[in-house]
């Protein structure tokens, strides 16, 4: 069986059975497209369960800093630099944590934040904000369009650690 998936592009998948007797099936997706290995990674067995948490920072350093933090209590992430490659992802798969940068380029963390909050009403994914900023007119900004939380960069681990066990119901488990 062959099954196709759209998403941003066309990715072909094959189903094998686990069992003869059994109808659950076992989906492998091939690509090299962040949002799609980030929905591979939450199919494979052993991530069953496991919260997702998803980075979106301009700076590429930044966002591999996140993912190695996140990465250390065994949880999902996926991290990108732009809105725009992020958005998609964040529809789909209903991460259940996000981490955004105030400030980018083309659109920031607070547009983006508010375009989850008005297109996905339903949909109340804890947001916390990352900037250098830390005048009370940012975090009001970042409040106001929808965020629970801030951290001010530098970003420490501990902090990171901090926020995911606050935000995430039971720290590393759903």
């Amino acid at each position: 069986m062959s099954l196709t998936f759209w998403y941003a592009r066309t990715v072909e998948a094959q189903s094998i059975p686990l069992n003869p007797e059994s109808p659950w099936l076992y989906v492998k997706i091939e690509t090299s497209t962040p949002g799609l290995a980030a929905m591979n990674d939450r199919l494979k067995v052993e991530n069953v369960g496991k919260h997702l948490v998803i980075g979106v920072d301009d700076e590429a350093i930044i966002v591999e800093f996140l993912g190695a933090v996140v990465r250390s209590k065994n949880l999902l992430f996926a991290g990108f630099t732009s809105v725009a490659d992020a958005f998609p992802v964040v529809k789909h798969d209903r991460p259940d944590l996000l981490f955004l940068d105030q400030n980018m380029p083309v659109t920031d963390g607070l547009e983006f934040c508010r375009m989850i909050r008005q297109e996905m009403p339903d949909y109340n994914v804890p947001i916390i904000f990352l900037t250098a900023n830390d005048d009370e007119q940012h975090v009001r900004d970042a409040i106001q369009a929808g965020g629970n939380d801030y951290l001010v960069k530098p970003i420490v681990p501990q902090k990171i650690l901090d926020r995911l066990d606050r935000w995430l119901p039971g720290g590393d488990q759903p």
